[in-house]
């Protein structure tokens, strides 16, 4: 554990610390009886597999080879649930130099859906300017 974070919990009681621990605990038997998993959940258990990638809608390279951001839906298994693809998602990939091994770390969910983003973007017009200027 994080030495900061132990810190801060020995400096707790121990009814707090009790409660803590109960609380988080109905919290993690409501979520796991839930036949639905939560986005969150799905997007941190992706490991980068590319049968569970439903589309890549962006991807931003870096200077370098060995590191680049993508955004993409994915499948929550190859079973594939009723709510299937899931997302979209932001994942920053990194290919180790000496190895080629390839890691995926889970950046989170987007405000606004790229694909819409994109789509507004394509359909705007520059503003047309009425008026007059005063100096």
């Amino acid at each position: 554990m994080h030495h900061q974070r132990y810190k801060k919990y020995r400096a707790m009681s121990l009814r707090t610390l009790k409660q803590l621990r109960d609380d988080l605990q109905m919290i993690i038997d409501e979520i796991e009886s839930d036949p639905i998993p939560r986005n969150v959940d799905i997007g941190k258990n992706f490991s980068g597999e590319t049968g569970l990638i439903a589309e890549v809608l962006q991807k931003n390279d870096c200077k370098k080879d060995y590191k680049w951001y993508q955004s993409q839906t994915i499948y929550c298994s190859p079973k594939r649930c009723k709510r299937c693809p899931h997302g979209p998602f932001l994942y920053l990939y990194r290919r180790k130099k000496k190895t080629g091994e390839i890691t995926v770390k889970y950046l989170g969910e987007h405000v606004f859906d790229p694909r819409l983003l994109a789509k507004a973007f394509k359909s705007a017009k520059a503003p047309k300017f009425i008026g007059t200027l005063h100096s």
